[in-house]
């Protein structure tokens, strides 16, 4: 279990496992952050990376996913209707490599809704964003 002041967990919604490293990855919806934790982390304990920033586009980060085959992180971002994707060893304040929407900002949402979580399937390489 992770808990404590130190963790810095502000509404953990989503979380994943990477695969290869065994780090725990959390969306901290609510300061818009990724929070990336030893695989052996057990208590208070603080993040080893962060991903966090304007630049990073998060509003109310729900959801982690982890596409080992292209080696990248996408982010579910429920205030902005956004899938975002970062190089899996992403940490600060850096812009996405990609965002998916429906719209341009601003305009009215064309058909992707509040995205809530995302996942990879392996066996077929697809992410999976419920809508």
């Amino acid at each position: 279990t992770i808990q404590g002041p130190h963790t810095r967990l502000n509404v953990a919604v989503g979380i994943t496992r990477d695969p290869d490293s065994g780090e725990i990855v959390v969306a901290n919806s609510g300061d818009n952050s990724i929070f990336f934790f030893d695989a052996n982390a057990n208590g208070d304990v603080a993040p080893v990376r962060v991903l966090a920033g304007p630049a990073t586009n998060l509003k109310g980060a729900t959801g982690v996913a982890i596409d080992t085959k292209h080696n990248e992180l996408w982010v579910t971002s429920w205030e902005n209707h956004v899938a975002a994707v970062f190089p899996r060893k992403a940490q600060g304040n850096i812009a996405p490599l990609r965002m998916i929407h429906s719209a341009p900002p601003g305009a009215p949402l064309a058909t992707m809704g509040r995205l809530g979580a995302v996942a990879f399937d392996p066996k077929r390489q697809e992410i999976l964003a419920p809508n």
